[in-house]
């Protein structure tokens, strides 16, 4: 089952989900079976990324002491710009950093 889940999570291999099942399960409900337990297994590690980009994030809202518009306001940047908030206030703050020390990096 986990085996179908990591193939179910790769795009190159997903292709090949169907001819793992026929070959490791003989029914079709051992086969439909284990993709159902697959599934719920790849939402798992879905919700458990979620959980820990939340943890980032609040670590993030608490590290800035930003008031609640300013941090509401990141965030939905971070978002339009599909990033994670702590990713674009990382990008805002290197920015603001190599143009107030533009050498920095040379070194």
């Amino acid at each position: 089952m986990h085996v179908i889940a990591r193939m179910m999570r790769n795009p190159k291999r997903v292709g090949e989900v169907r001819t793992a099942l026929q070959t490791t399960f003989p029914g079709p409900v051992a086969q439909k079976r284990c993709v159902e337990l697959a599934q719920l297994e790849c939402r798992s590690r879905v919700l458990k990324r979620a959980e820990v980009d939340a943890d980032v994030e609040r670590e993030i809202a608490v590290g800035l002491k930003l008031k609640k518009p300013y941090r509401d306001a990141l965030q939905l940047i971070a978002r339009d710009r599909k990033m994670s908030m702590a990713n674009y206030a990382r990008k805002i703050m290197e920015g603001h950093i190599k143009s107030v020390f533009p050498n920095l990096e040379k070194n």
